[in-house]
């Protein structure tokens, strides 16, 4: 074949996707590039660019061929910082492992020395990650996602400076570092790894060392997925000094949070947990004074208020509650609403059963969300009894609601949004007296204009 080779000396930024076979090979040389994204095309199309010395960012993906990237393509990567591998489903490895990464004791540039962040997602034949990432000491980020023959991840070790660590949908995954986590490490995410037991091991391997040593004092984000071994994590989460927020969604083995020492003495102000259909009962929240964010999905046999003394009043510092069910469904005066500053309450389908049996309703409050209320015919008005602060209200899937509750409609609300409430918006039109002039005066009012729910969920 026949070789062109083309200068390019003042391209920063290029984009090659779907590039013909061609007779003739055509050489880029891009000295000045910063950012290149190569997506279906064949590997030579990968090889074909040199030069690369100010590249910055490199997106990778349905590369058809590319098992490895080759040594010509890697030696010119010298300012790397971002790479991306995206559904390359030959790719085996992202480079060779025995390749030198960035030793202090040469005066050369090495290829990766400068990596940030590693992310690989959905490369179905990936089978290892280079060996050379635990001397990496710029890497901040590393994401794996999708690559279900990884069985054995970084067997030398965690990089010494990351920050961030994602492993999902790895379900072949079996084996990790079980030494010691990064003191840098803040942010760990471990989703539907069904066979990995590693991280709650380290996490509790020795309870009478110290947190510091094994790097769990640095924790500011844990979110686990489809975790096998819930409970006792959840047990050692008193050694996390500095979590802030704690995620849980489908762990079947969790049943409950300890009694004493658990999120007493760590300063958590976010807890989510979706889908633990045998999840019995919340922390004391007397213990988690600094939670400012709960939210609460599909965990059927919780019993919030069991016997109405075991939770006691909601945290102080409380500002958003998002209940997504229906939890032994007790009235409003004993969630302790009156008795702090929440301005943010989204009670879904739990709404209609508790504006039944509310005795008073948070003077405080500035948004409420009635989701999904698809069976309700009626809400009771008794729990908007003088809703000095509402701002925001909406109302999203409630089919069968024939009516507002009058005494929601404060002066000053800015915002009423409706969607899929067919009784309400009827109710709304111009030309019926049922609410418009209750309600031509709010400013921003939408009837039936498709909003994201997620905007709202912490």
């Amino acid at each position: 074949m026949e070789k062109v080779v083309r200068q390019l000396p003042r391209l920063r930024v290029l984009n090659l996707h779907k590039c013909p076979k061609s007779n003739r090979i055509l050489v880029l040389s891009l000295p000045c590039v910063s950012k290149l994204f190569v997506e279906e095309c064949d590997e030579i199309v990968l090889k074909s660019v040199i030069d690369l010395t100010s590249l910055t960012s490199l997106k990778i993906k349905r590369v058809r061929g590319l098992c490895i990237l080759s040594e010509e393509v890697v030696q010119f990567l010298v300012a790397l910082e971002i790479v991306e591998f995206k559904k390359c489903d030959q790719l085996l490895t992202p480079w060779e492992n025995g390749l030198t990464l960035g030793k202090e004791d040469t005066l050369l540039l090495l290829p990766f020395c400068k990596l940030k962040s590693l992310k690989i997602r959905e490369c179905a034949n990936l089978e290892k990650l280079p060996n050379g990432l635990n001397n990496l000491k710029s890497l901040k980020r590393l994401d794996v996602i999708g690559c279900s023959k990884l069985v054995r991840f970084l067997e030398n070790g965690l990089p010494p400076f990351l920050s961030w660590l994602k492993l999902e949908d790895c379900k072949g995954l079996r084996w990790c570092p079980t030494d010691t986590f990064p003191t840098t490490l803040k942010y760990i995410y471990i989703i539907n790894s069904m066979e990995l037991e590693w991280v709650s091991e380290t996490m509790v391997h020795d309870e009478k060392s110290s947190s510091s040593r094994n790097g769990m004092s640095s924790l500011e984000t844990i979110s686990m997925i489809n975790w096998p071994n819930m409970g006792r994590l959840v047990g050692c989460v008193k050694h996390f000094a500095n979590l802030l927020r704690l995620y849980i969604w489908n762990c079947d083995s969790l049943e409950c949070f300890p009694e004493r020492g658990g999120l007493s003495s760590i300063p958590l102000t976010t807890l989510r947990i979706c889908k633990c259909v045998n999840l019995r009962s919340l922390p004391p929240f007397d213990q988690i004074q600094s939670l400012a964010y709960l939210y609460l999905d599909g965990c059927p046999n919780l019993e919030l208020f069991g016997n109405g003394k075991r939770n006691g009043n909601l945290p102080p510092q409380l500002v958003t509650i998002t209940v997504d069910g229906d939890y032994g469904k007790p009235s409003l005066s004993e969630w302790g609403l009156h008795k702090h500053s929440a301005s943010i309450v989204d009670f879904r389908r739990w709404f209609a059963f508790l504006m039944k049996r509310c005795v008073c309703f948070l003077q405080s409050l500035t948004e409420l969300f009635i989701w999904n209320l698809s069976n309700v015919e009626c809400i009771s008005s008794k729990g908007f009894r003088n809703p000095t602060s509402l701002q925001h209200l909406d109302f999203y899937h409630c089919s069968k609601l024939p009516s507002l509750p009058m005494d929601v409609l404060a002066s000053t609300l800015q915002s009423l949004k409706i969607e899929n409430c067919p009784n309400l918006k009827e109710g709304c039109k111009k030309e019926r007296e049922d609410y418009w002039p209750m309600i031509a005066d709010i400013p921003c009012v939408e009837i039936d204009v498709p909003f994201n729910i997620d905007e709202f969920i912490s």
